[in-house]
């Protein structure tokens, strides 16, 4: 008989009892997600006689780190019978590791900071002291450039500056120094990063594909618009604006057509392109 009973849907129970495999759960907020994991912490300590201390339990908060505690400690104080293994597990879960990866790593390099010849005594920055640093380090990269008369410092600025203001290149600077914070290797992934930027094989090159998803949404976008204007216009029976959208569609089509194929677009141009002549009266 198992000492756990949860009340859960078919879908949780898989979820909750699942044995021998890896377990995903992909579900909307507030549909029981850490209620699930909760029950199934509970379901391992239980039924699987597996030490609280042996479980890694990771949040994106210190408060739900906290909460889960609290959340897994009454679970688990509703077991019966409480044998010797269910009251030490209940006296271990204050100190369990269920907490934020940061949390987790940071007692991780505490513990076996010997093996990689760490300071012991080092401490994790809090958000407002990480964003101070890297305000300071943005200013004097700035005033280095400046005082170095650096040409393509200025040419990058000038492209990503708005109203002669570097905000915004400023957010999209520090945004990419925290993506690259969250690579396994910072400088291998920009190096790659920039071999496909610029690399010639246009079905690789990084760039290229971005330019052409980008312009294609944009085209089929126009061209829905452009169906319907035509629509609208046969139904006033209006034949030479007919026309001129009809022209128009044929230019979208011939620059979708290229897009697809890679860039062929920058090789038609709208150039051949003619509307039909009207007079002024027309």
């Amino acid at each position: 008989m198992m000492r756990v009973n949860f009340t859960v849907t078919d879908d949780q129970r898989r979820a909750v009892f699942s044995d021998g495999k890896n377990v995903l759960v992909s579900a909307a907020a507030g549909s029981g997600k850490t209620r699930v994991l909760i029950y199934r912490a509970s379901y391992l300590i239980a039924e699987k006689r597996i030490p609280v201390k042996n479980l890694l339990i990771v949040t994106f908060t210190k408060a739900a780190a906290n909460e889960m505690k609290l959340r897994l400690l009454t679970e688990i104080s509703k077991i019966e019978p409480k044998d010797d293994f269910i009251k030490e597990q209940i006296a271990e879960v204050p100190s369990a590791n269920i907490s934020t990866i940061h949390s987790f790593c940071a007692k991780l390099l505490k513990t076996y900071f010997y093996e990689i010849g760490l300071d012991p005594s080092f401490i994790l920055l809090d958000e407002i002291e990480t964003n101070s640093l890297m305000e300071k380090s943005y200013l004097k990269l700035v005033d280095d450039c400046y005082k170095e008369n650096d040409n393509k410092f200025f040419e990058l600025l000038d492209i990503f500056s708005q109203n002669r203001k570097d905000e915004n290149f400023k957010e999209i600077l520090l945004n990419m120094y925290r993506f690259l914070c969250s690579q396994i290797d910072a400088d291998k992934y920009f190096e790659d990063f920039q071999r496909d930027v610029y690399t010639e094989d246009l079905d690789k090159n990084i760039a290229v594909n971005f330019i052409i998803d980008f312009y294609n949404k944009k085209f089929k976008t126009l061209n829905v618009k452009i169906e319907q204007l035509i629509k609208n216009v046969k139904a006033v029976n209006n034949e030479r604006l007919e026309k001129y959208l009809n022209v128009i569609q044929s230019s979208v089509d011939m620059l979708l057509g290229g897009l697809e194929d890679k860039l062929n677009a920058i090789n038609i141009g709208l150039a051949g392109a003619r509307m039909p002549s009207c007079k002024k009266d027309e």
